[in-house]
Order: structure tokens, then sequence, then C-alpha cells
């Protein structure tokens, strides 16, 4: 039976729900989209976790324009991997995500 059963939504399982909602909070996130979401203006994303772009000497090197993605290289830490994106493709990219996830 489909719709809503106490198995879950559409005859889908509850870990299929969940997995969507991580998966569309995961897309919110990266859009810099809502409370707790990546600050692309203040933050360095990093597989060591999230850190100030202060604390890691690095300056918005978006000419004042704010929201430049930073990418810290995982084994030259003072490496930004991030600064030769182009602004425009850090917009698109946020507003993709923010489409897929709505």
């Amino acid at each position: 039976k489909k719709g809503n059963t106490e198995e879950g939504i559409e005859g889908g399982t509850e870990e299929a729900v969940e997995l969507g909602k991580l998966f569309t909070g995961w897309l919110l996130y990266w859009a810099g989209a809502g409370e707790g979401a990546h600050s692309f203006r203040r933050t360095v994303a990093s597989v060591r976790g999230d850190c100030l772009k202060s604390a890691a000497g690095w300056a918005d090197a978006s000419g004042g324009q704010g929201g430049k993605i930073a990418f810290e290289d995982p084994s030259e830490h003072s490496r930004d991997l991030g600064g030769r994106v182009p602004i425009a493709a850090v917009r698109l990219g946020r507003a993709a995500f923010l489409l897929r996830a709505i």
C-alpha cells in the first residue's frame, strides 16, 4: 500500500526518508542557506573541519565582494585551492544547490 504508512512515505522506508533529509540538509549547508549554513565570507572548507579564514591567515580574496570560496589543501594547510575559482562560479554553484534542495 502506498501513501503515508508506518513503513514510510509512498511505500519507501524510513531510512530513505532520513537519507533524503540528510542530502537536502547538505545541499542547504553548501548553498549557504539558513542558520548554521557554511559562511563563504568567513569560513574555510577543510577536511579537518571548517575554520575561519582569519585563523588560516587568509583574507577574503574577492575584492570586497564577499562570498569567495576557500578550500584548504589537505596536505599543505596554508594553501587555498579555491583562490582561483571565479566568484560567478561560486554563486552559480550555490544557486544550483539551493534549487536542488527545494
